[in-house]
């Protein structure tokens, strides 16, 4: 309508108080019809999920998918707590300190079921193979006197895992199987595994199983020397689990946390433990260097959620011949299993294929 910007019109021709007035008017007119500014969108604060961690491989799925951001933009606030034993998730989340819980099917798990608290066992943790990423140690200085050259002289000896009635302690056995020993032919301490290179070195324990990536830096320092690591060639006994009352009270962040979950778990596979992001988280929460994480043996968790049920059997029935568990009748594994979180990930996320 004007050529001459309305400034510019009005300062040429301040000297008239009409034309003032009008201009006036109209800047009054413009400001009132331009449009109001738009209202922020409303942002949904994350739904907060707390969980817990035992600062080796098999939680690594969990340290990427926080890293890389894979619960955040699912709007969920993953908080992890570092544990020294499964054991203690499990307290955590039977007391509804936990939301989610991630570990090994271990004596306190068992115990709880047969009091009628029934976790949601929603996906697996992991797996080992060859080598195994959780191998029984000795110090090197041992191994080089020849003070023990086998599994078979650790009977009546002290051997270290970070949690009695854990997971591990199947492991341990294993491991002593291959020298004609059982857990009950050597006396089974508890240390951290961070812990157990110094442990080993000062002569609190005899010997130790540890998870990656602890015994390959340890090796790196020259400090254990690895007595047997090929002694269980693919065992499932660690999974990730959901407190009834979140699952009920969040249906959808339960859900959230699986698929973000597996996208972790799907970074790691292939050479996915080598690639430089992925090394970094796991030294966030492990404080072990990037670069020994990518020489450890990994661990293997499965892309698609699949669980292996006669595994947690048999290691309920290890317990169970051990007499660590409060009752006599097995209690079966698979009603306790809700596949319906890994096959909505599924839906999402797809099937993964090599």
């Amino acid at each position: 309508m004007f050529r001459t910007p309305l400034k510019s019109w009005v300062n040429t021709r301040s000297h008239s108080p009409v034309l003032l007035a009008g201009a006036l008017a109209l800047a009054v007119l413009a400001a009132a019809c331009a449009p109001a500014p738009a209202a922020p969108t409303p942002t949904r604060a994350p739904v907060t999920v707390r969980t817990g961690y035992v600062p080796a491989l098999p939680w690594a799925p969990f340290f990427v998918a926080v890293e890389k951001g894979y619960f955040r933009e699912r709007g969920l606030d993953v908080q992890l707590e570092p544990i020294q034993s499964t054991n203690d998730a499990v307290i955590q989340l039977t007391s509804g300190t936990y939301d989610v819980a991630a570990g090994g099917a271990n004596v306190s798990f068992w115990n709880a079921l047969s009091r009628g608290i029934k976790p949601i066992v929603a996906a697996p943790l992991h797996s080992e193979t060859k080598p195994q990423a959780t191998p029984l140690l000795i110090s090197k200085a041992a191994h080089d006197s020849g003070k023990i050259k086998s599994v078979a002289d650790l009977k009546g000896k002290k051997v270290a895992v970070n949690g009695k009635g854990a997971a591990i302690e199947y492991w341990l056995e294993k491991a002593l199987n291959t020298g004609g020993l059982t857990t009950q032919d050597v006396d089974v301490q508890v240390v951290a595994f961070p812990d157990l290179a110094g442990a080993l070195a000062n002569g609190s324990v005899d010997a130790g199983v540890a998870t990656e990536p602890f015994p390959t830096l340890f090796a790196d320092k020259d400090l254990v020397y690895r007595l047997v690591d090929n002694f269980i060639p693919d065992f499932q006994v660690t999974m990730v689990y959901i407190n009834p009352e979140f699952a009920k009270a969040k249906p959808q962040a339960a859900q959230k946390v699986i698929e973000g979950y597996l996208r972790g778990c799907r970074d790691l596979q292939g050479s996915g433990w080598k690639d430089d992001a992925n090394a970094k988280a796991i030294e966030k929460y492990t404080k072990v260097p990037a670069d020994v994480i990518k020489r450890a043996a990994p661990t293997i968790c499965d892309p698609n959620g699949a669980l292996h049920v006669d595994d947690f059997m048999q290691l309920q029935a290890f317990f169970m011949k051990r007499g660590d568990l409060t009752y006599k009748q097995p209690i079966e594994f698979a009603p306790l299993i809700d596949a319906s979180y890994v096959n909505a990930a599924l839906k999402t996320l797809g099937e993964y294929k090599p």
